[in-house]
C-alpha cells in the first residue's frame, strides 16, 4: 500500500549546510549519496511526498539529478524561494505542483 510523507530542507547540494547544521559529513557529495540513500530506504516508488520546502540549493536545471534518484510516485512542494520552476521547465503551482507523477 502507498505511503504520504512529508518532509522539508533536505537541502541537497547546500554545500553550507553541512556547516550550520552540523551536518555529519565530509563533503556535499557524501551528504547528497547518503540522504539518496536514506530517502530510498524509507520512501517506495509508489509513495507520494510533500516536500514542504528548501529542496535543493541552485539552478533548478540541476534538480533531475536527485529528483531521478529518489523513490516517490508524486512529489509536490508548497511556496519556497528555491522551488520556483520544475525541473521539467514548466511553472510550480505555489499552492501544492506535481513535479512527477
Amino acid at each position: 500500500m502507498a505511503k504520504v510523507f512529508f518532509t522539508s530542507d533536505t537541502h541537497f547540494n547546500h554545500v553550507n549546510i553541512i556547516k550550520y547544521c552540523s551536518r555529519p559529513f565530509s563533503s556535499v557529495e557524501e551528504m547528497n549519496r547518503e540522504m539518496i540513500a536514506r530517502w530510498n530506504s524509507v520512501v517506495g516508488p509508489e509513495d507520494t511526498v510533500f516536500h514542504l520546502g528548501d529542496f535543493a540549493m541552485g539552478y533548478s536545471t540541476k534538480w533531475p539529478r536527485f529528483l531521478s534518484q529518489l523513490n516517490f510516485k508524486i512529489f509536490s512542494t508548497r511556496r519556497d524561494y528555491c522551488l520556483r520552476v520544475n525541473p521539467f521547465g514548466s511553472p510550480v503551482d505555489a499552492s501544492a505542483a506535481p513535479i512527477r507523477g
